[in-house]
């Protein structure tokens, strides 16, 4: 989380997913006290973001998922697909080479729209989510992608991404 605020400056537009990793990432604005226009789709990333008076947030909207803090559905989509932003701080439940994908249907579509919206995209994921997949592709990774995770990355996975255009960084 840290080291992706640390990518972040001052005046730009930032989409922060629904996601701890990406919560973190939010924790990290705040505490550097970073100047931004703010989107989420997480209810307590909102809360944390509303609490910083040199954010300007904004809160997609929709139904609270069960047993998350993620808004998904409408009038979020609609929200979402309108969006131009500088950066966007991105979970994902699995990656498989290029695929990034998710186990609900309405995360991914928010997910693929808050990729598209974005000039560029961080994709924060622990180790533990490489090499499987999930129920629904969320977006493919190129070269606007980069993935901060916690641990090195089997070697043919991380050519695969590599050759899509992604950067790849171990946070140490």
């Amino acid at each position: 989380g840290k080291l992706a605020a640390d990518r972040l400056q001052d005046n730009q537009s930032v989409i922060f997913d629904s996601s701890s990793t990406v919560y973190e990432a939010a924790y990290q604005v705040v505490e550097k006290g970073l100047k931004l226009t703010a989107v989420t789709n997480d209810i307590r990333i909102g809360e944390l973001l509303a609490g910083n008076p040199s954010i300007h947030l904004l809160v997609s909207g929709g139904s609270l998922r069960p047993g998350s803090y993620t808004l998904v559905g409408e009038p979020g989509t609609s929200f979402l697909r309108s969006l131009h932003v500088d950066v966007a701080l991105m979970g994902i439940h699995a990656i498989n080479d290029s695929s990034c994908c998710d186990t609900s249907l309405e995360v991914a579509y928010a997910k693929r729209y808050m990729a598209a919206a974005a000039k560029q995209v961080i994709v924060l994921a622990h180790a533990s989510k490489f090499g499987h997949v999930a129920f629904f592709d969320a977006f493919e990774v190129d070269d606007k992608y980069e993935i901060i995770t916690d641990r090195p990355l089997a070697p043919a996975l991380r050519r695969t991404l590599e050759e899509k255009g992604a950067t790849i960084t171990i946070a140490g």
